[in-house]
């Protein structure tokens, strides 16, 4: 976290983009699945559906990191987002 201009900025967890959380701002999105990894609102948005395969290999990441079992694919092929 680094604070600008009393902006609370961090990296999320899964694109490494900085996005602000708080005060009045909340672009962070907690996932549950992952071990309350956080990720920015373009990733929550865009990967509503499942986490997108040019993400896979750090989400797997924060699985191992956070030592919580990889979900079980979407009926899409895909890792589940929240």
């Amino acid at each position: 976290m680094r604070e600008v201009d009393g902006k609370y900025m961090y990296a999320c967890d899964v694109c490494g983009d900085e996005y602000q959380n708080g005060p009045g701002v909340y672009e962070g999105h907690r996932l549950e699945l992952y071990g309350d990894a956080v990720c920015c609102d373009n990733c929550w948005k865009f990967n509503w559906d499942g986490w997108a395969s040019i993400h896979e290999d750090k989400i797997k990441a924060i699985c191992a990191e956070k030592a919580v079992a990889v979900p079980t694919r979407n009926p899409k092929g895909c890792l589940p987002r929240a």
